[in-house]
């Protein structure tokens, strides 16, 4: 290779053309990975909100008659959100009323998402975080899901808490495709 000091000067103005162009694109890829990174968790952040909160108003019948079996129906209601493998709704002193584990196979393609999610042999107090270790409102993003905890409101007053894990599996695979 000719170093840069013998090359003429239109061979010099290309090369650096050439390279600013490139700097500059991969500049502008990163920014749109970025971005569209942190567009999609927010929408995620949503998405699990608006669920949590109605699948919480839809379980505010069960908890003020104490009504778990209600609560689990209800519950049972996210196995048709693909992406949440847990749910979980607690009793207004933080004790768990009701909860939700995906059912699934190990030959279902679906459990392969949710390999690191594996609670197929744990009781249900093992897998159901305790509430005062949870925050009282909001989301929390971790290396393999979304936490997303909401208060239960009826006439301005909690009277209980829903609480939601679901896979980061989209959002990695999201990420993957740009790499």
């Amino acid at each position: 290779m000719i170093p840069f000091q013998h090359l003429s000067i239109q061979k010099k103005l290309t090369l650096l053309i050439t390279i600013t162009c490139v700097i500059s694109l991969f500049l502008a890829c990163t920014a749109f990975i970025i971005l569209d990174f942190f567009s999609f968790r927010q929408l995620m952040i949503q998405n699990n909100t608006t669920i949590a909160r109605t699948i919480g108003k839809n379980c505010q019948a069960a908890l003020l008659f104490n009504d778990s079996t209600a609560a689990r129906d209800t519950l049972s209601a996210l196995d048709a959100v693909p992406d949440i493998f847990f749910g979980v709704v607690y009793s207004p002193n933080g004790s768990i009323f009701a909860h939700f584990k995906k059912n699934r196979t190990p030959n279902d393609a679906e459990s392969r998402k949710y390999s690191s999610h594996n609670t197929e042999n744990l009781d249900d107090t093992e897998t159901s975080p305790k509430l005062s270790a949870l925050i009282k409102r909001g989301t929390s993003f971790h290396i393999d899901h979304l936490g997303t905890i909401e208060p239960i409101i009826m006439d301005q007053e909690t009277i209980g808490y829903i609480f939601l894990k679901t896979s980061l599996t989209n959002l990695y695979d999201r990420l993957y495709r740009y790499i």
